[in-house]
């Protein structure tokens, strides 16, 4: 009997050993950014990419118009759309642009 619980307790000591390493590796380090608009009430971003670069769409003033958005550094650049009111844009997830 006595055994028995020494070979569990040593199974889930082990296993702690092994297991703890490898989550505390997997942690990430990460911020919160708010991102700038363009005037209107709505925005959405939809991927990032390895530089950080941040795609999706934002709402123009008064709603009507939704434009593809590049954040960049935390600045939006509108990418406009295909000539119809709505677009949207989704980024690469790797920066092959040097």
């Amino acid at each position: 009997m006595l055994s028995r619980i020494s070979t569990r307790m040593g199974a889930m000591i082990l296993f702690t050993a092994i297991v703890l390493p490898l989550q505390l590796a997997a942690q990430s380090h990460y911020s919160v950014v708010e991102l700038s608009e363009l005037g209107g009430t709505s925005g959405s971003a939809n991927g990032i990419n390895d530089r950080g670069w941040i795609t999706g769409a934002d709402n123009l003033p008064g709603d009507l118009t939704s434009l593809a958005s590049l954040w960049v550094n935390g600045s939006t650049i509108p990418l406009g759309t295909l000539g119809g009111q709505t677009a949207l844009w989704r980024g690469r997830s790797r920066a092959t642009m040097e």
